[in-house]
């Protein structure tokens, strides 16, 4: 386990190992250049359990070199990861374990989770694939076993370079499996066995953009370690490329123009016609679009246009259709509140940019009602 200003959630992710029915491993623990109480509490479960080996970094590597430091002084057969903000129920390791020990054939282990809130309430269960296949062909696509609860076969983790690669941080766990997946087989245990917690100072929350970054790169080495980089089928580049351009547009809403444009300029070359895709195109924009204004919504949206992506008659009608619909979406909100000034404000700006929108029949109503309050009120 790594740590880095771990303190608020650090003892329960301890204690959860310490109350396992399992009982026979040590525990490492880096803390990696914390500067909260993070070494602290770590001195202090050492002193309470003599299998807990931890040791710490004078500053921040980040939680592959952190995890790499721990895996080259452990000894274990079998190497099991645990994240500081998480709790593993009892009986994880004993399960894992007892299932990698009965099949050989499996390297890598992962479970069911729970997910739960920043106070430890359950949210919900995360789906989970089980069986070798079908966890193989959705790794070509995207992340299927959560990393925390990793339990590997040490045998096979050597064959598969036994590190973590360090240029893959926020992605390390994903470009394990995939190295892992080209020489063993991949499984689930189809039951809970691992509180995953989400706040906003997880990972996914903090490191959104550099973790579909180097997911995006650990795809494509994938692809050319496994087919080389001539032999990828069209499907396979297609996805690499859908990865590279989400990466674009969110390095773009992150204000990494350089790198936005690097990604780009990547995505086209693998699958030239990419941007093609409007549909594609109009569903990464969106889920990147800001949320908090309509007016940096739309900022967002006409920069992105004009900045980055490529000028042609097929986009500038699709920037118009979707700065049309942001308006048009505070027309409705403006018709449930009843407020007439949001109406008034969005509703000619979205037929300017979109006029098809007067075919639209509640738009048709709203814009007469609109236009008689105006008669009548003069």
């Amino acid at each position: 386990m790594s740590v880095y200003n771990g303190e608020k959630y650090l003892e329960d992710a301890i204690t959860s190992i310490l109350n396992q029915t399992y009982e026979d491993y040590e525990f490492i623990i880096v803390d990696d250049g914390s500067n909260d109480t993070t070494w602290n509490i770590l001195k202090k479960y050492q002193d309470l359990d003599n299998r807990i080996i931890a040791f710490r970094f004078p500053v921040n590597y980040g939680t592959s070199q952190a995890l790499n430091a721990a895996l080259k002084i452990a000894r274990g057969e079998i190497i099991a990861r645990q994240d500081a903000d998480d709790v593993s129920i009892p009986q994880r390791l004993e399960k894992q374990i007892s299932y990698l020990e009965e099949h050989s054939e499996i390297g890598l282990l992962g479970c069911r989770v729970l997910m739960v809130d920043e106070y430890g309430n359950g949210l919900r269960e995360a789906y989970t694939l089980v069986e070798n296949d079908e966890i193989q062909t959705t790794l070509l696509d995207h992340m299927c076993i959560c990393g925390p609860t990793f339990v590997i076969n040490r045998r096979y983790f050597e064959q598969a370079g036994y590190f973590f690669t360090e240029d893959m941080s926020y992605s390390e766990d994903y470009d394990l499996c995939l190295r892992m997946g080209e020489i063993t087989n991949l499984h689930n245990l189809d039951e809970v066995l691992y509180h995953y917690r989400q706040h906003p100072q997880s990972v996914s929350y903090t490191k959104r953009y550099q973790q579909l970054r180097n997911k995006t790169i650990a795809l494509e080495r994938a692809g050319i370690r496994r087919f080389g980089s001539h032999n990828m089928s069209s499907e396979f580049l297609y996805t690499v490329s859908r990865d590279y351009l989400r990466t674009a547009i969110l390095g773009f809403y992150n204000e990494d123009f350089n790198e936005a444009q690097k990604f780009l300029k990547r995505s086209q070359s693998l699958f030239p016609s990419i941007i093609e895709d409007q549909r594609l195109v109009e569903e990464i924009v969106r889920n990147y679009t800001p949320k908090n204004s309509i007016e940096s919504a739309i900022k967002f949206t006409e920069e992105l246009f004009s900045k980055l992506l490529p000028t042609n008659s097929k986009l500038r009608k699709l920037k118009n259709t979707m700065i049309a619909r942001l308006h048009m979406e505070h027309v409705f909100i403006g018709v449930e509140t009843n407020n007439y000034f949001l109406i008034k404000r969005n509703i000619w700006k979205g037929i300017q940019y979109d006029p098809t929108w007067l075919l639209n029949r509640g738009v048709l109503v709203t814009v007469l009602k609109q236009i008689s309050n105006k008669v009548f009120k003069n």
